[in-house]
């Protein structure tokens, strides 16, 4: 099964895609922070990480940074922002590998997902 992580301090919205991804068959894990996020990439391994950018305690820029010292294996990582997103650093630039503008609905974050989430 392909695991997707999903780091989102929106419930609403983490709600959306773990009922939209499960139904098509992925496991979803989810944290509301990056913190809480950088645990779960080595108990899980997840083939896809979605990322929100503006989250409380550790936000994507943080993430992105903790996760590339902490891990050697390069996940993909989609962010989901509502803003026009363009990577302010270098390092988080060259880490993303898609965007996901929100609103978004089931079929984007389905295609998405298909085209990021390789199986492990």
């Amino acid at each position: 099964m392909v695991t997707v992580l999903v780091v989102e301090d929106d419930e609403h919205i983490q709600q959306f895609i773990r009922k939209a991804l499960t139904k098509e068959g992925y496991q979803v894990v989810s944290a509301a922070d990056g913190a809480a996020a950088l645990p779960l990439i080595g108990q899980h391994r997840p083939a896809l990480i979605l990322l929100d950018m503006w989250m409380p305690t550790m936000d994507g820029y943080a993430f992105i940074h903790a996760y590339l010292t902490s891990y050697t294996e390069r996940i993909p990582i989609v962010v989901m922002t509502a803003d026009h997103f363009t990577a302010s650093n270098k390092e988080a630039a060259a880490a993303i590998s898609g965007i996901l503008i929100k609103p978004f609905g089931f079929d984007t974050l389905l295609s998405t997902v298909q085209k990021y989430a390789q199986p492990g």
